[in-house]
């Protein structure tokens, strides 16, 4: 299989198997939640809707997350619980 070398992202995009595409093409959803049912149910309904959702349930792995994956959109719970370590800068 010949690999697109080219920079441009249409070019890119016609080469891509149409799985592939839709994948690329999905918008990505962080959810920073620590009740699992609330998280269960924001996943299900997102889900649904076609986003790919990435998900923490403590706010430094929320920001680690964030960093790495660079999301299109956080949804974060408010009053998340202070954690076990000392605070991180």
């Amino acid at each position: 299989m010949a690999m697109n070398t080219s920079r441009d992202p249409e070019a890119a995009k016609a080469t891509q198997t149409p799985e592939r595409r839709y994948k690329a093409d999905r918008k990505r959803i962080l959810i920073v939640e620590d009740d699992r049912l609330s998280l269960i149910v924001l996943r299900q309904l997102l889900t649904a809707q076609g986003y790919e959702i990435l998900q923490a349930s403590e706010g430094w792995d929320g920001i680690s997350r964030a960093r790495s994956a660079q999301p299109d959109l956080i949804v974060m719970d408010i009053d998340l619980p202070p954690e076990n370590s000392a605070m991180r800068r």
